[in-house]
């Protein structure tokens, strides 16, 4: 079972509902987005915050909920919340 929810996995692209807390300064900031996976969700998230024009200083915590989307999981797509970390980009 685990081998074939790993090969729909990497064969289709599924969306599914994430959600994503953005919190500077103690103040949180929350995003929702129909995606396909947790790392989809935060792009969007930060895109849509700095558009907006709020804070995003470095080493801002960034918390993402949603379903394992990890190709190399065999979870079969549990729910997940993944911490991501702002860094500088790159020059």
């Amino acid at each position: 079972m685990a081998d074939l929810a790993r090969e729909t996995r990497q064969t289709h692209t599924f969306l599914a509902s994430y959600e994503v807390a953005i919190s500077v300064d103690g103040k949180l900031y929350l995003y929702r987005y129909l995606c396909s996976n947790h790392l989809e969700a935060l792009m969007m998230a930060l895109k849509d915050h700095m558009e907006a024009g709020y804070p995003l200083p470095l080493g801002t915590p960034c918390l993402v909920q949603g379903p394992c989307a990890d190709s190399a999981c065999d979870c079969g797509g549990k729910l997940r919340l993944k911490l991501y970390v702002t860094l500088p980009r790159p020059e």
